[in-house]
């Protein structure tokens, strides 16, 4: 798989909702503080129980979520997130993320949010706020599919 540059990954957050309402100044802090991880075809991205210490950007390829209790739940593509709730919570993983194909993801931990703190406190902010948001648009859904159950 061919590396990933650096204008890459920031054109890449310019496009997901996580990140946006960032300046220029904070891609670049986001992306100091990241590590692209690439993957061959069913390698494991984490395992449903893993302690969940890193969120992920897919920025190649696609990545299957499947749970013990009902197999196969959502592929995802690139500039999808994953990953976002052990970091916010600090929590064991609620499902298994399996790479299909060669994948690159980007790979944000606890310690470089905590660096992000110091570096660009607006930035921290905001992405904290696209992840709230993401997870009550998440929860929210997932409330209306049980009311119809």
């Amino acid at each position: 798989m061919t590396p990933v540059s650096h204008a890459h990954v920031v054109k890449i957050l310019k496009k997901i909702p996580l990140f946006s309402g960032l300046d220029e100044a904070e891609y670049e802090a986001v992306v100091s503080v990241c590590r692209v991880r690439q993957l061959d075809s069913d390698e494991l991205v984490f395992s449903e129980g893993d302690a969940g210490t890193e969120l992920f950007v897919l920025l190649a390829g696609e990545v299957q979520i499947s749970a013990a209790a009902a197999g196969p739940l959502h592929v995802l593509h690139p500039g999808e997130v994953l990953g976002e709730i052990a970091v916010v919570n600090r929590c064991r993983r609620t499902a298994t993320a399996t790479a299909r194909g060669e994948t690159a993801l980007l790979a944000i931990g606890w310690d470089g949010l905590d660096a992000l703190v110091g570096r660009a406190p607006r930035a921290s902010y905001v992405i904290m706020r696209n992840i709230a948001s993401t997870l009550a648009d998440r929860l929210t859904r997932a409330n209306k599919l049980l009311a119809r159950a």
